[in-house]
């Protein structure tokens, strides 16, 4: 008895079988497309995110040593700005390091021109002594436009700080938007000081 009914088992199997198996093949490729899909995007996701935060980490790190190598031309007196930019003892201004450091290594995403367009440099002259000011370069996510300009007076004994902000373009998807600056940018930093040595008269170090 039992092995009867294991046969008209499977006779019908076998009579309705070779039409039904394309459909149910074709039902079970279209639900692994979905699952698939549902798998790809936040890995596609996450690795575009990877490799943003890779862009935005060899960005800063690039401008940091542009930054640190115009800072340390500075230190040596070296002539980068011509014999009378800022004066005769300290010829060096914002306007003219902006340019250095943008000339420096290439930044990615960012070429030199938008650089030189769009760096911020901060050049300013402090007493060491922990009671100068210094605003903050940027409030809230709008840049403090104040905070960045040519603040005279090094001599030696002074400290000399060089601040540089550079805005990076965001992708939004990847970054919390408390971190953008206006124009939905993220704002990369650097800045470096040093205390300023006995300084030669300018011109007849290289003339």
């Amino acid at each position: 008895m039992s092995e009867g009914v294991f046969r008209g088992r499977f006779s019908i199997q076998g009579k309705h079988g070779p039409s039904d198996a394309p459909h149910v093949h074709a039902d079970e490729s279209g639900a692994t497309a979905v699952e698939f899909s549902f798998v790809v995007l936040p890995f596609m996701l996450i690795f575009l995110g990877l490799m943003y935060s890779g862009f935005l980490y060899w960005a800063n790190l690039t401008l940091d040593k542009n930054l640190e190598n115009i800072a340390r031309a500075v230190y040596d007196y070296r002539p980068l700005c011509g014999t009378g930019a800022g004066g005769a003892n300290f010829p060096y201004t914002s306007s003219c390091l902006r340019d250095r450091i943008c000339a420096g290594v290439r930044m990615i995403l960012v070429s030199e021109s938008e650089c030189r367009s769009t760096l911020l440099v901060d050049l300013r002259v402090l007493n060491g002594d922990g009671s100068d000011p210094i605003p903050p370069m940027v409030t809230g996510s709008a840049i403090n436009a104040g905070s960045f300009g040519d603040i005279p007076g090094a001599v030696e004994g002074k400290m000399v700080m060089i601040r540089a902000l550079l805005p990076f373009p965001n992708f939004a998807i990847f970054a919390p938007e408390s971190a953008s600056i206006q124009d939905g940018k993220r704002a990369l930093m650097a800045a470096t000081a040093f205390r300023v040595k006995a300084m030669p008269k300018y011109n007849e170090v290289f003339d």
